[in-house]
C-alpha cells in the first residue's frame, strides 16, 4: 500500500467494484432470456481467454498498475455476469424444499475456494511471482468450464408451460409478485445496499488498522481466518431447523457485525484474528438467507434479473463507500471508522427485524 494509504492503494479495489456494478447491470438484462449453462459457460471461457492474452502482454511489454486496475475490471465485470446464472441455476435443478441444502453445498464449497485463495495465493504469488499466480487462475476458469460443460440441465426457458405450472405450484406458498411490485424484494435490496455501503467504510479502513501495526503479512491472514469460520458453519448450516428464511438471513448479518466489532475494537492482532472467525461465521447464514429469499419469491423464470439488479445496485453502493471510507479512513483514526460503522450497521439490522414484510415462511 501506498504510504499506507487506505485511499491510494483502494485503485484495484474499486476497479474491482466498477466491474461488478457494470457486470451486474448488463447481466441484468439477459440473465433470463438465455439458458444460464450457456452464460456461465461464455463467461469461464471469456476470463479464461482474457488471462491467455494478458499473460502473453505481461512477458512482452512492461506493464503499469493501470494493468491490473484493468484486469480487476474485466476480471470482475465477467465473473458477475456469471454470479446471477449460478444462482438461478440452483432453482431450475432443485426444488423449495431442496434450496437450503443446494446452497449449504454452494457456500461450502465457495469458503474452501476462499480458504485456499487467501492462504496460497501470498505463498505463490511470493515464491513463483506473478506469471505462475495468474496461470493458476487461468485454469480455475479452465477447471469450472469444464464442470458447467459436462453438467447439462434443462433450462425453463425452453421447457413450455407445463413445466411454469408445475413451478408455480411448488411456489404455491409464497408470495410471487413481479420483480418491480414485489414490496419484500424491494426491502431487502434497502437493507443489503445499506449494510454493505456502511461495510465498504469498514473494508477500507482495513489495511490502515492492520499493516501500521501488525504488517502486511498479517493482513494477509485475515481472509484464511475468516474463510474458516465460514466452512465450518457452512458445514452445519443445512442441519440446522429454522421457521424463517428471515431469521437465516438476519442471523448472519448479526454474527458477522459481531464478528467485524470485535475486529473493529481489538488490541491485539489474536483478538483481531478471533473477530475476522466470527465475521465468516455469519457468512454461510447471510449468503444463503439472501440467496433463498429471493429463490422463494420470485419466480424462477424473472430470478437472474433479480439476483443481476441486487448486485448492480450493491456494487455501486460498495464503489461510494470504498471511495469515501479510504479518503475518510486516511484523515482520522481507522478504528474510530470502523466501531462506528459498527453501530450504524447494528441499528440497521435491528431496525429491519421488526418488518414483518420480510418474514418470511421457510
Amino acid at each position: 500500500i501506498t504510504n499506507n494509504s487506505a485511499f491510494l492503494a483502494g485503485g484495484v479495489a474499486i476497479s474491482s467494484f466498477i466491474g461488478r456494478f457494470v457486470g451486474s447491470y448488463i447481466a441484468s438484462k439477459f440473465v433470463d432470456k438465455i439458458h444460464t449453462r450457456k452464460i456461465m459457460l461464455l463467461s469461464d471461457s471469456t476470463r479464461a481467454i482474457l488471462l491467455i492474452i494478458m499473460l502473453y502482454c505481461m512477458s512482452h511489454f512492461k506493464m503499469s498498475v493501470v494493468f491490473f486496475y484493468f484486469l480487476g475490471f474485466t476480471l470482475s465485470a465477467l465473473g458477475y455476469a456469471f454470479i446471477p446464472a449460478r444462482n438461478k441455476s440452483i432453482s431450475e435443478i432443485v426444488y423449495v424444499d431442496e434450496l437450503l441444502h443446494a446452497n449449504q453445498a454452494d457456500s461450502f464449497s465457495s469458503s474452501i475456494v476462499q480458504i485456499l485463495s487467501w492462504a496460497l495465493g501470498g505463498v505463490v504469488y511470493s515464491i513463483f511471482g506473478v506469471y505462475i499466480t495468474l496461470f493458476i487462475d487461468l485454469l480455475s476458469f479452465i477447471f469450472s468450464f469444464y464442470l458447467v460443460f459436462i453438467s447439462k440441465w434443462k433450462s425453463l426457458l425452453y421447457e413450455g408451460e407445463d413445466k411454469f405450472d408445475k413451478i408455480n405450484e411448488i411456489y404455491s406458498n409464497f408470495e410471487i409478485k413481479e420483480l418491480k411490485k414485489n414490496r419484500i424484494i424491494k426491502d431487502l435490496f434497502i437493507l443489503e445496499s445499506s449494510y454493505l455501503f456502511l461495510a465498504a467504510f469498514y473494508w477500507s479502513a482495513l489495511p490502515l488498522k492492520i499493516i501500521p501495526v501488525w504488517g502486511s503479512k498479517n493482513y494477509g491472514y485475515q481472509g484464511a481466518f475468516f474463510g474458516v469460520g465460514a466452512l465450518i458453519m457452512a458445514m452445519l448450516i443445512g442441519r440446522i431447523k429454522f421457521k424463517k428464511i428471515w431469521y437465516v438471513y438476519l442471523l448472519g448479518l448479526f454474527i458477522n457485525l459481531t464478528g467485524n466489532f470485535i475486529g473493529a475494537v481489538a488490541f491485539r492482532f489474536y483478538i483481531f484474528a478471533l473477530g475476522v472467525f466470527i465475521a465468516g461465521i455469519g457468512d454461510p447464514f447471510w449468503a444463503v438467507g439472501r440467496k433463498m429469499i429471493i429463490q422463494t419469491n420470485i419466480n424462477v423464470n424473472n430470478q437472474g434479473t433479480a439476483f443481476a439488479k441486487l448486485e448492480t445496485i450493491c456494487s455501486f453502493m460498495l464503489i461510494i463507500g470504498w471511495i469515501f471510507g479510504g479518503y475518510i479512513a486516511d484523515k482520522i483514526s481507522a478504528t474510530f471508522v470502523m466501531t462506528f460503522v459498527c453501530i450504524i450497521q447494528f441499528c440497521i439490522v435491528i431496525l429491519f427485524y421488526f418488518n414483518k414484510r420480510l418474514k418470511v415462511s421457510l
